[in-house]
């Protein structure tokens, strides 16, 4: 399933390839970061400690095994394994106990394999398989992390965007292409009427190479990030488009022109005028404490005016600024 997903993805980008026309005389405003290298899944050597021949797996599912182990949580363990879904207990050719425990990819099967993973990950005998492959700890920790989110959240847009921060068309915001981090309109140049040609072919490449890392996530699908890639448009024009306007853009320390939704803006204006307001009353607070109960000088009596309009809608728009700011920085950075 994964691997025509990852086809179709790829053939997508193929396609974007052979219709994109490199002018070598435009410089792209926008240009790609590193590649990133995973390890890449390895095949399940045969061993008769795997039973698959007499158990249905289903369509995903993710499997834990571990031996025995001096570990004070190994009594624990067992318990959480024997209390999978599916458990295998079987031994190996040195007449070792294997425990092998089986979940899917429901909320409640997942979180259960995520406590039981946190109790052996670090045992020797301890290993993960995904849809038949060896998965590797570091990916394995990135998707506790990430589905784990998803299925503690309930919410089934999850993947759309955790925040306003990560919101995206691709269903994924860990391919690190969202309204805050890369958006997808970064990528691009302006033509001599100064419309913007978004850049499909670089977007896709750069959603193919963060993908590695998630492409075993039961969540992911390759079909609708490329159907959300090819959703985008070809063109914008700030000039006649009121929903987009010029801007300046500051990726990774580098500044360029291009574009941005309108409403970000308004998004930016906002908070820059919460922490004028909370300056302001601040001040007049201050200005406050050197004059009388009884001053009605028209400068005071304009600043308590201003604040008493002011002082509900700051401190409330202000705590939700901060709130959505380190719900952001969380998921963006956190565990990375």
């Amino acid at each position: 399933m994964h691997r025509n997903q990852y086809n179709k993805l790829d053939h997508g980008i193929e396609q974007l390839e052979k219709r994109t026309e490199v002018d070598s005389s435009t410089t792209s405003a926008r240009t790609m970061n590193e590649t990133y290298d995973s390890p890449a899944a390895t095949a399940v050597p045969s061993a008769p400690t795997l039973a698959t021949n007499t158990v249905d797996f289903g369509e995903w599912y993710v499997s834990l095994s571990f031996g025995k182990s001096t570990s004070k949580n190994y009594t624990k363990a067992v318990a959480l394994a024997e209390a999978a879904p599916k458990y295998i207990r079987s031994t190996d050719e040195m007449e070792n106990i294997i425990h092998q425990a089986i979940y899917g990819p429901e909320s409640e099967q997942y979180l259960d394999f995520i406590a039981l993973y946190e109790l052996v990950s670090n045992w020797k005998s301890s290993f993960v398989v995904i849809n038949g492959s060896i998965v590797d700890r570091k990916i394995i920790q990135g998707l506790n992390y990430c589905y784990g989110d998803k299925c503690r959240s309930s919410n089934p847009s999850f993947c759309l965007g955790a925040s306003m921060f990560t919101e995206n068309p691709f269903g994924c915001h860990r391919l690190q292409v969202s309204s805050w981090n890369h958006a997808w309109w970064t990528y691009g140049r302006f033509d001599s009427n100064g419309v913007w040609h978004v850049d499909k072919l670089s977007i896709g490449k750069r959603m193919k190479e963060k993908a590695s890392m998630y492409e075993l996530c039961p969540a992911f699908s390759r079909e609708r990030v490329l159907e959300g890639l090819e959703s985008l448009p070809t063109t914008i024009d700030p000039n006649s488009d009121e929903n987009w306007r010029t801007c300046t853009h500051n990726i990774d320390g580098r500044f360029f022109k291009g574009v941005c939704p309108a409403h970000q803006q308004r998004v930016l204006s906002y908070v820059i005028e919460i922490r004028r307001e909370e300056r302001t009353t601040e001040e007049s607070k201050q200005s406050h404490r050197f004059h009388s109960k009884d001053d009605t000088s028209p400068v005071i009596n304009n600043e308590r005016l201003s604040n008493k309009t002011t002082k509900t809608t700051s401190i409330g728009c202000l705590v939700y600024s901060i709130v959505a700011l380190i719900l952001s920085f969380l998921l963006v950075f956190g565990r990375r």
